[in-house]
Parts: structure tokens; sequence; C-alpha cells
């Protein structure tokens, strides 16, 4: 993955590494940073898809390789536990369009900043996304109690 062959910590963790299935194609080092990524993805498109999703999954499940089990464990159980209330939240319809649209805008911009570009393995493009994602975490777990709450209630009037 991008950069990682720089790091410390690459000696221990080769499995961070990706190679390519066949020899890959470089655009030329004369050109805008952009056209040079498009020639890239255009040329290499099954190397940039895994690339592309490697980083992805880094990038949301927080997990590193070079972390200890202890902390990828709680590190994924805690954000994909917050990704399904958040995901519960989103999806009721008492949530305005436009905000849902901002919201997945944001998220969306982040994901592919860091999918295009390199591993953010520092956390610097997660930390934004946390607030929103623990604040609609936080509305998805209220409406969850409140709909067994209601559930329960409708359950024991009927036995009364």
């Amino acid at each position: 993955i991008y950069g990682i062959s720089e790091t410390t910590y690459f000696k221990e963790n080769p499995q961070l590494a990706l190679p390519p299935a066949s020899p890959l194609v470089y655009p030329p080092k004369s050109g805008q940073p952009l056209l040079r990524l498009a020639y890239f993805i255009a040329v290499n498109p099954w190397h940039f898809s895994k690339l592309f999703l490697f980083k992805l999954i880094y990038f949301l499940s927080h997990f590193r390789p070079y972390w200890s089990t202890t902390h990828n464990i709680y590190s994924v159980f805690l954000l994909s536990s917050a990704y399904f209330t958040a995901g519960f939240s989103f999806s009721r319809f008492g949530l305005n369009q436009a905000f849902k649209g901002g919201i997945l805008a944001f998220v969306i911009t982040h994901a592919l900043i860091v999918g295009l570009t390199t591993v953010d393995w520092d956390g610097r493009f997660l930390m934004p996304l946390l607030p929103v994602l623990f604040l609609l975490a936080g509305d998805g777990i209220a409406s969850i109690i409140s709909a067994r709450n209601i559930a329960h209630n409708k359950i024991t009037s009927v036995n009364s």
C-alpha cells in the first residue's frame, strides 16, 4: 500500500505491501498530478481497485496491522457498533434530507481523499468524521432503546 515501504514498521509487517499481479505502468513524471493519477488508474485498473479497497478498509475500520490484537479488536468493535447504530439513525425518515446529503458528502469526500491518495496511518482523516459518527450513533442507540421500550410497554399492557 502506498507509502508503507518508507515506514519504520514495514520490515516487521511485509503483509502491508500489495504487490501487483503484473508490472505497473507509471505515468510520465512531467504533467499535472491529477492527470497522472487518472493515467495510473486507467492503465492499472485492477491494481488501483485493490489499493483503493484496502485503503478504505484500513480507513473505516481504523485497523492497523502494527497495533496489538487487543487494540485492533477494540477499535474495530467500537467503530463497527458505531457504524451500525449510526446507519440505523441515518436510515430513519426523521432526518432532514439536506442534513443527510451533507453528511454523505462529508464522509464520501474523506473516503475519496484517502482512497485516491494514501493510507490514513495516523487517523488524521478519520478524526473529523468521528464526532458526526458518534452523534448519529447516539441518536441510533436512543432510537433503538425507545423502540424497545415502546414494544415492551405494548407487550406488558396486552398481558395485563
